[in-house]
């Protein structure tokens, strides 16, 4: 048997019966690891696919991310790949990392799909403008 600390021995006594530190104690949140390459083009590849503008796309991406590469909340998906697309490649460098290229044309995509959104909505609201002002809703020919 494993000796115990006076720390461990007098926590054992109040509680009753064997000690186990991992059940004892409450869990700390550790803070995940680096992200590598491939993690990073395995979250731009799901993000391209799923274009996230709100939350609820934003936990879609986290829920298949977390499929390949577990342990990354919605929160730090979101803070990585910000970071990854805001990163500066100088004009004259021939090399872009794939990971940053891969996020920049994302964000892009992102962008274009808001875009598109907004769009239709201005759109929406002008027909329904025209067919306020025309009464019934009917078009006269």
């Amino acid at each position: 048997t494993a000796r115990l600390s006076p720390l461990q021995h007098s926590m054992q006594l109040r509680m009753g019966g064997s000690w186990s530190l991992a059940t004892r104690l409450p869990k700390l949140r550790m803070r995940g690891g680096k992200y590598f390459a491939p993690e990073l083009l395995h979250l731009f590849s799901v993000m391209s696919t799923i274009l996230p503008i709100g939350p609820l796309e934003w936990d879609k991406v986290a829920d298949l991310h977390n499929r390949k590469f577990p342990g990354r909340d919605t929160e730090s998906l979101r803070c990585k790949y910000t970071s990854t697309h805001r990163r500066k490649v100088t004009t004259g460098a021939p090399y872009c990392p794939p990971e940053v290229r891969e996020a920049k044309l994302v964000k892009l995509a992102i962008r274009n799909k808001a875009e598109l959104a907004n769009c239709r909505e201005e759109y929406d609201m002008e027909v329904e403008a025209d067919e306020q002002e025309e009464g019934d809703g009917v078009v006269a020919r």
